[in-house]
């Protein structure tokens, strides 16, 4: 079973896997990122910790998470890497920023593309994303609140839901 640390380390791993991880983390922050800005703007809320609490959360507790979740430990537990994935709708999502990734990676540099590349692009895609009509924005609150309360009884069980439950609650930005 996996501890989650080797998911998150990423200088053990091929490049493949690198862009791999990369990619359904860049999914896992558009999601948060643009969820994170449709609270803030529906709610005028500025607790910022609290709000990216409910946003993860919220994520954690969703279908697309288990499916992000699937694909990666597929390719995890797969002995070459490249399992056959059904999900293709997800699959693309992850496999959208994959050749940059992948070049980065085997460059040695997947830490500073993260960073001074992927952070911008997750940031432009949220607030581009992040507008809704006033019934997908009702939807999204009643989304938010019921996961508040199905949150007090979340108990993580695989890698991802660790690593991302231990951001939440540490106090460390996700």
């Amino acid at each position: 079973m996996k501890t989650g640390t080797d998911i998150v380390r990423t200088s053990g791993l091929t490049s493949h896997m690198g862009a791999i991880i990369t990619g359904a983390t860049t999914v896992l922050m558009q999601d948060l990122t643009r969820d994170f800005y449709r609270l803030s703007v529906l709610t005028g809320d500025t607790d910022h910790t609290a709000m990216m609490r409910s946003c993860a959360y919220r994520f954690l507790l969703s279908d697309r998470c288990a499916r992000l979740q699937a694909i990666v430990d597929d390719f995890m537990s797969s002995a070459d890497e490249t399992p056959v994935v059904e999900d293709q709708e997800m699959l693309e999502e992850i496999l959208a920023v994959y050749e940059p990734a992948e070049q980065a990676a085997r460059a040695g540099n997947l830490n500073e593309f993260r960073t001074d590349t992927l952070v911008p692009c997750v940031q432009m895609h949220a607030v581009h994303s992040s507008s809704m009509p006033d019934n997908e924005a009702t939807e999204f609150l009643r989304d938010i609140n019921a996961n508040r309360e199905a949150a007090e009884q979340f108990v993580p069980h695989t890698a991802f839901e660790k690593i991302v439950y231990s951001c939440i609650n540490s106090g460390h930005d996700i």
